[in-house]
């Protein structure tokens, strides 16, 4: 796995805010998609560092990481389709990523397209939000390229 070209991916994806915001579906949200969870509402009104931000993203991202190899055996697939796994784990978290059964039946038969193809028809292929298509096109076109 290329850890620095996940993290660009995922933090470009996600940019990055300093100060927090409800994001969409109405929840607290700071540094690079970092859900605040009710353990960490000093978050809600704390203005954050770069040191901040890197060290949330970083623990962040070792739980999607972590959560894709639930998903998928890293060494059983192609590194950059696991890319697409991670940032998959992050965006969604581990739960929803489990829903995607067919995407892990084609990535189990390193079958690229198949998986790709699985993306786009996903509920996220047929949003409506022009932020999600595009990166979830973005996602597939990687998964394709694998």
């Amino acid at each position: 796995m290329n850890i620095v070209r996940l993290r660009n991916s995922v933090s470009s994806h996600e940019g990055i805010r300093y100060e927090a915001y409800e994001d969409t579906k109405g929840l607290w949200t700071t540094g690079i998609g970092h859900l605040i969870r009710h353990d960490e509402q000093h978050l809600i009104t704390k203005k954050l560092t770069n040191a901040d931000v890197d060290v949330i993203f970083t623990t962040d991202l070792n739980v999607a990481i972590d959560d894709a190899r639930k998903f998928i055996t890293e060494s059983d697939i192609n590194e950059q389709a696991f890319e697409v796994i991670c940032e998959l784990s992050f965006w969604l978290g581990l739960p929803k990523l489990l829903m995607f059964k067919k995407l892990r039946e084609a990535l189990r038969q390193k079958d690229y397209d198949t998986a790709a193809d699985e993306l786009l028809d996903s509920k996220l292929g047929r949003s409506e939000t022009e932020g999600i298509v595009k990166r979830i096109n973005h996602l597939a076109e990687r998964m394709r390229s694998a």
